[in-house]
């Protein structure tokens, strides 16, 4: 599997879809009603639970969340998405959290981080600098050679990766507001004109990540996604 944003549409409803048996989950929240963030829910070998790249979730997701099992692991995924963190945190405070910004604590610096995954945030993790949940399933791989301060995270058990912004597929919605859709320009986030949404299914995977206003090593992001991804 390999969660990414083109399944939901702009602005959808909070949303909890089985993608493999008892084993993951797709976790949607819309951020601000402007775009939906997609995070992913796993069942960990000691059959607790982990929200990775978490979304600002409500009430009633999280009661669903809840009635899953036990949340012990809230992973961000990216520089941004500091709003979802800290939404999952009030909702799980018993779970560890991890992030992957030391720096500016994804803007929340009141919240009881418990690591961060490339060591100080800001690169250098060789692709694979730390591996704090292998013995639960997970595996976290920080993406060096960029500003957005990502981890892919892969879940064995269901074969799912979590790639967050790292390959993001976006198609123009007349719902989405001006700002974001050159925001999506801007950092290379687009797919193109003329896409029919009932092809999606049918085409190969297309799409594009950051580009060289965000990306300050090419080889070492290259090489951080063969770690993760080959």
């Amino acid at each position: 599997h390999l969660l990414r944003a083109a399944s939901v549409d702009v602005a959808r409803d909070y949303e909890l879809v089985e993608i493999e048996r008892e084993c993951a989950w797709r976790v949607v929240a819309p951020y601000k009603a402007v775009v939906p963030v997609q995070g992913a829910l796993f069942r960990l070998d000691d059959r607790t639970l982990a929200l990775v790249n978490p979304p600002s979730i409500d009430d009633a997701l999280a009661a669903r969340i809840a009635a899953l099992g036990i949340v012990s692991l809230i992973v961000n995924t990216t520089g941004g998405h500091g709003d979802g963190a800290a939404r999952c945190a009030a909702h799980f405070p018993n779970a560890a959290l991890w992030g992957t910004d030391a720096r500016t604590m994804h803007k929340q610096p009141q919240l009881a981080w418990t690591g961060f995954l490339g060591g100080d945030g800001g690169g250098g993790g060789g692709g694979a600098a730390q591996q704090p949940f292998a013995n639960l399933g997970l595996e976290c791989y920080f993406v060096d050679g960029h500003y957005a301060r990502e981890a892919i995270v892969v879940h064995r058990a269901s074969r799912t990766a979590v790639i967050t912004d790292t390959l993001m597929f976006a198609r123009y919605d007349a719902r989405m507001s001006l700002r974001f859709a050159w925001y999506m320009w801007l950092f290379g986030m687009w797919y193109g004109e003329g896409v029919d949404a009932a092809d999606d299914a049918a085409r190969p995977l297309r799409a594009q990540t950051y580009n060289h206003f965000i990306v300050s090593d090419a080889r070492a992001m290259r090489r951080a996604l063969h770690a993760a991804l080959g």
